[in-house]
């Protein structure tokens, strides 16, 4: 009983399924705490997943958003290029915080997973779930910091596993055993 038990399990965390989010529609905003975030923020722009984008702000410039990104261990990843975007406003006194909201996310996210990338490290905070997506922050300071001619991030994050139907006919069956070997008992 316990082989069952332990392949329905086996079965059940490794056939998580996974959709290729190539082609979905998402919605994206971005927005800076202080004194320039309403001028510079960017709320809802609709950008496909796997097409280059480009979303412009008046007086500010452009954010360039690569999709997808093959980032080690996660199940999908997005680039935002700040170099067009005058993100040295956001040093110095200025420093602040940045919130980026995506959503219209396929599948479910792993939130535990989601990762605001730079140079490697981890640099993201305050991660919370949105409409079919997530929102997650990082100090502007510490983009600017990390690449003064290039700033820039790399969000990546885990679907959150789906079980096949297979493992869950498989885990119901060890149920049914073990209950029926209760019964005699």
């Amino acid at each position: 009983m316990k082989t069952l038990y332990a392949a329905a399990a086996a079965v059940l965390i490794t056939s998580a399924a996974h959709a290729d989010l190539t082609g979905t529609d998402l919605s994206i905003s971005l927005n800076h705490a202080g004194a320039f975030g309403a001028l510079s923020a960017i709320n809802n722009q609709n950008w496909n997943y796997g097409s280059p984008g480009m979303v412009m702000v008046p007086n500010w410039g452009m954010l360039h958003i690569v999709s997808p990104v093959v980032v080690a261990g996660f199940d999908n990843a997005v680039n935002l290029d700040f170099t067009m975007f005058a993100y040295s406003a956001f040093t110095g006194a200025f420093a602040t915080t940045a919130t980026l909201k995506l959503e219209g996310i396929d599948e479910a996210v792993d939130l535990g997973s989601v990762q605001v990338l730079q140079n490697g490290i981890n640099i993201g905070s305050g991660v919370a779930s949105a409409t079919n997506g997530f929102q997650v922050n990082w100090s502007t300071q510490t983009v600017f910091n990390g690449n003064p001619v290039n700033p820039g991030v790399t969000v990546a994050w885990d679907s959150s596993p789906v079980p096949a139907p297979g493992a869950l006919a498989l885990l119901g069956l060890a149920g049914a055993i073990t209950g029926a070997r209760r019964r005699r008992a």
